[in-house]
């Protein structure tokens, strides 16, 4: 078994799905699971088909994500933050082929971490 970190990484997950599951998010906390694990057998086994469910389970993570921040009406400070981690993220997306991949792709698990995290929040805060 492999033990780079773009693999253990997906334990950043942990603390949204918590979260998504205390505050009654249901939904978001299946797509976390199914994020975290199609990300895991995807990096372990490094086959398409796990990659083609990665994407799409993080898509929908994604989606909802989004959606939260329309249902909070794009509540401040957590929009802005969510934001400036979509950036953050998406750099090191980008850049992950050019550099250390294991790296890059495990500050990509933690920005999406940390993204769920602020669109959760934004949730809650909306009133």
């Amino acid at each position: 078994m492999h033990t780079e970190f773009k693999v253990w990484s997906n334990i950043f997950f942990l603390i949204p799905f918590l979260l998504s599951t205390y505050y009654h998010l249901f939904i978001q906390s299946i797509f976390i699971l199914a994020v975290t694990l199609f990300s895991t057998l995807f990096h372990i086994h490094n086959e398409k088909k796990w990659n083609y469910f990665d994407k799409i389970s993080a898509t929908l993570l994604i989606s909802f994500n989004f959606y939260l921040l329309y249902l909070s009406y794009f509540k401040e400070p957590y929009f802005l933050l969510a934001i400036f981690f979509v950036i953050f993220a998406f750099y090191f997306y980008f850049t992950q082929k050019k550099s250390n991949y294991n790296v890059h792709h495990s500050l990509w698990h933690l920005s999406s971490a940390i993204i769920t995290i602020l669109c959760i929040f934004a949730y809650v805060a909306r009133i």
